[in-house]
Parts: C-alpha cells; sequence; structure tokens
C-alpha cells in the first residue's frame, strides 16, 4: 500500500487575511436577553459602523426581506457575524433596532436602523436627582447602574478608587451619561460594547502605550488601497492645556496643567513660538494623580490630530475604533502608529471595509 501521503497545508491567520480569501457574512436573532434564537434569512444589504467620540459608538442599517420569520423589532436584538474561510467565525456585536420600516415591492422588507447595547443605557433617564457620595468605590456605583437597566453581560475592571467628592445629575439625565462621568472620574475609557455584545469599562491608556493590533503596511501583502486621503489639521493644536476639578464650596478645586514642551515637536510652546491654550472646568477626579492623567491624556488627544487617513481595506477581525494599527505607505513618506478613530463594515463579501486613522503623538 503507497504510504507516502501528502499533509495538507494549515495556512496561518496572516497568509489568510493577506492572500485571496473568501468572505461572507450573516445575522442571528437574538432574544431581549441576548440568547439564540434563530438565523436570519432574506438579508438584501447591510452595513455597521463604528465611531470612537460618540456616545453610542455602534450603529447600523440593514436591509432584510420578510421570509416568513416572526420578528418582533421592539424586543428583538441582531448579531451580525463575519466568516472569513479558514479561520474562527468573528461576531461583529449585539444591535437594537432603533427604527423597522417595512416597504413592499414584490413583497415586504425591513429597512433596520441598529444601535449598540449601550444605547440601553442611552435612553434610561433618571426621573429624581442622582446622586452618589464622596467615597464611594466607583466601579461598583457603575455595576449597580447597569444591573439596575437589567443588563447582565457586561465587563467593567475592578478598581478600589472612590470619588473625592460627591456628584450629582439632574432628573432626564440619562444613565450613559452618568456612567461615563463615573468612568472619567478614575481614568477609564468612556463605556462601549465589545464584539460580544458586552459593555466594556476599562482604564484608559494612551494611545502610545496600546499594543498593535495589525500592521497595515505597503507591497506584495498589503491589505489597503493604495489610494486614501490624508489630513493635517495644524492650526487649532494646543500647546497648553488646563484642567480645572469641582470644588464643593470648602475645599478649592484641583487644578492641572500641562505644557507641550518636547523640542521635536512641532506644536510645542518654544516651536511655535507661543502658548495655544485649552481648557476645561468642573472635571471631577478622584485624586489630582487622576486629573494630571487627565489632562497629559487630553494634549495628547489634542495633538494626534496632526495626521489623519481614510484607508479602504479588507475587512479585519476585531479591528475597531481605539485600536492602535501600524500604517506604511513608504511613497507619501508615512510610517508611524496609528489609532482608529472610525471604521466601517459593508456586509457583503466581495466589500471593501473603510477607516479613519489618526497618527499617535506621544508628548
Amino acid at each position: 500500500m503507497p504510504t507516502d501521503i501528502t499533509p495538507v497545508r494549515v495556512f496561518t491567520q496572516d497568509e489568510i487575511l493577506t492572500g485571496s480569501r473568501n468572505t461572507r457574512y450573516y445575522l442571528d436573532l437574538l432574544a431581549a436577553d441576548d440568547s439564540f434564537v434563530t438565523r436570519l434569512d432574506g438579508m438584501l444589504s447591510g452595513k455597521l459602523e463604528w465611531i470612537a467620540n460618540r456616545q453610542v459608538k455602534g450603529a447600523g442599517d440593514i436591509v432584510i426581506r420578510d421570509v416568513s420569520q416572526a420578528i418582533n423589532w421592539l424586543s428583538a436584538r441582531v448579531r451580525p457575524v463575519m466568516v472569513i474561510e479558514g479561520l474562527p467565525e468573528q461576531r461583529l456585536g449585539v444591535f437594537l433596532a432603533s427604527e423597522a420600516p417595512d416597504g413592499w415591492d414584490n413583497g415586504r422588507s425591513w429597512a433596520v436602523k441598529l444601535l449598540d447595547k449601550t444605547t440601553i443605557l442611552d435612553q434610561d433617564i433618571i426621573t429624581t436627582t442622582y446622586s452618589v457620595a464622596a467615597g464611594t468605590v466607583v466601579t461598583t456605583e457603575i455595576i449597580s447602574i447597569i444591573t439596575g437597566a437589567g443588563i447582565t453581560n457586561y465587563a467593567i475592571t475592578a478598581s478600589s478608587a472612590t470619588l473625592s467628592g460627591g456628584m450629582t445629575w439632574q432628573p432626564s439625565t440619562s444613565k450613559l451619561r452618568i456612567v461615563n462621568d463615573l468612568l472619567a472620574a478614575i481614568g477609564y475609557f468612556a463605556l462601549y460594547a465589545n464584539f460580544d455584545g458586552a459593555l466594556v469599562g476599562e482604564p484608559y491608556a494612551l494611545p502610545a502605550g496600546r499594543p498593535i493590533l495589525y500592521e497595515l503596511i505597503d507591497g506584495p501583502t498589503s491589505v489597503y488601497d493604495p489610494n486614501f486621503t490624508r489630513d493635517v489639521d495644524i492650526w487649532r493644536i494646543p500647546n497648553r492645556v488646563v484642567i480645572v476639578g469641582q470644588g464643593d464650596g470648602a475645599t478649592a478645586a484641583l487644578t492641572s496643567s500641562i505644557d507641550n514642551t518636547d523640542a521635536d515637536s512641532p506644536y510645542s510652546i518654544a516651536n511655535r513660538g507661543r502658548v495655544i491654550g485649552y481648557s476645561e472646568t468642573g472635571v471631577e477626579a478622584d485624586s489630582q494623580a487622576t486629573l494630571d492623567a487627565y489632562a497629559r491624556r487630553r494634549l495628547v488627544e489634542l495633538t494626534t490630530p496632526t495626521s489623519s487617513v481614510q484607508i479602504s481595506h479588507s475587512p479585519l477581525p476585531g479591528l475597531t475604533v481605539n485600536n492602535a494599527v501600524r500604517f506604511r505607505r513608504v511613497p507619501a513618506g508615512i510610517d508611524a502608529r496609528h489609532t482608529v478613530t472610525r471604521t466601517t463594515i459593508t456586509l457583503d463579501g466581495t466589500a471593501l471595509a473603510t477607516s479613519d486613522l489618526r497618527e499617535v503623538v506621544d508628548l
């Protein structure tokens, strides 16, 4: 008997992503508790988008033909899934329907507008004044608010940090605003929904310290279209940031200021020859260290728009806003760490994704 069997070669993730790939998408219909109900057939088109500075970061649009599936759009949730042959399936989040008008043209179809699960807290508003006392463990309070809204899928990084002063919100304030104010008080990212539908609160990391998720480099294995746009906005970039906290009548407000004195930065006070200031007041912080870190964070964020690019690229599993990537385009003289500020996926296996990348400046 012949014994020389040729083994089947297993391709690496990089080889699959940079090669000729087979990509498709499908939709899962979930119940109000995120449990699986059925596969949603009849998708005609779809698009998902995440924007970093938007309160509800994930949104989308899908058009679905009515194929006699029982769907209650008032409570239904939709989970898009990306399938790249040879790789594990990639969930793309859990979304609620904010609109689902039906149209009739040789049968019924729905044009559904989607919002990620942070919209649950965004639409849940308080009816009376809400106060959190000084000394409260902030992450414990955040979890209480989230679970009080009926959400059980969350990932809030535990912290022992407490409020240095009380915080109060007026009636009609959304619970998402309250949670984000509390997260900011201990130096966390704003709340976001991850691809598994969990609400995530985690410590803020400066862009220069975030791990590189992908290297988007030109050459024979490039995954992006070489035609792109680049924008540089330098006029309003500050070189001094002043942050003033909240006082309580008996204690003066904490204050933090930071200057850009980096000799290598074209926007530093010395290199611009003048001060360009930016300030915020009434910022809640549990300590001087947190306020100082926030001031530095804002200086870095406001200096970051030195360069931004808009690219089209093959869809990349796990890529979302606030991720760090390396972007290189040799003819344009670009080879730098960037953060993703917006990314869009069209639910069509032949379509490219689009992303806005902001160059990272470390001060």
